[in-house]
């Protein structure tokens, strides 16, 4: 079978040594008048520790050939949220629920609008009162195959299926409107920190996996 990437990341069981941040680039400067005057000097990047849980035989092999066919960052993944694949009001899915226009609901929104500020967001194609809370998660491709990714900052409850929240980081201009969103497993690309990989096994045949990754926005 032929590998596409960026592959699909292998679904084990995570635990609670994993993290998931935003790393930002950043300058401070403190001024004799006490303020302090921060300036970005490029744009965030999304950064994931992934630690899994133990494991017999075939998933540690398993874990091995997919790390490997990451060619140490040459090659591409999908990085996902390893413990938050939906949003917070809705912790097993969206199985069954109902779009306000009527259809199923798969978890893929609409991006509507965009405020000038590029920080907040309105999304239609949704369930009537569909909740989305401050530490979910939604991505977007906004040209080509770029994949953008943000966190809801201040969120909301939609109202006829449409919702307004504000996200981290900033979007970047020239997004396209009426593009689908994911709020269903939403990801971005990211490259495997080589140095960071760690793939333990016991004598017992247990093995544990466990590295760092970082978003590229190519």
């Amino acid at each position: 079978m032929t590998i596409s990437y960026p592959r699909a990341l292998p679904a084990n069981r995570f635990r609670g040594g994993s993290r998931f941040w935003l790393e930002r680039q950043a300058t401070r400067s403190p001024t004799r008048g006490g303020l302090v005057q921060v300036a970005e000097l490029g744009s965030p990047l999304w950064r994931v520790r992934y630690e899994t849980a133990p494991f017999v035989g075939a998933d540690g092999d398993a874990w091995e050939a997919w790390l490997d066919s990451l060619r140490a960052g040459a090659k591409t993944f999908k990085a996902v949220h390893p413990f938050r694949r939906f949003a917070r009001a809705y912790p097993n899915g969206y199985d069954g629920m109902t779009k306000h226009g009527g259809g199923s609901f798969d978890g893929t929104a609409i991006l509507e609008e965009v405020s000038e500020a590029l920080d907040t967001v309105e999304l239609s194609g949704l369930p009537s009162s569909f909740v989305l809370s401050a530490g979910d998660h939604l991505s977007f491709s906004p040209a080509g195959s770029k994949q953008a990714f943000h966190r809801v900052v201040e969120g909301g409850t939609a109202s006829s299926g449409v919702v307004t929240v504000t996200v981290e980081p900033i979007l970047k201009p020239g997004a396209t409107l009426e593009i689908s969103v994911s709020l269903a497993s939403p990801w971005f690309k990211a490259v495997v920190d080589q140095q960071t990989v760690d793939t333990a096994w016991d004598i017992a045949g247990h093995c544990t996996v466990s590295f760092e990754a970082w978003q590229v926005l190519s």
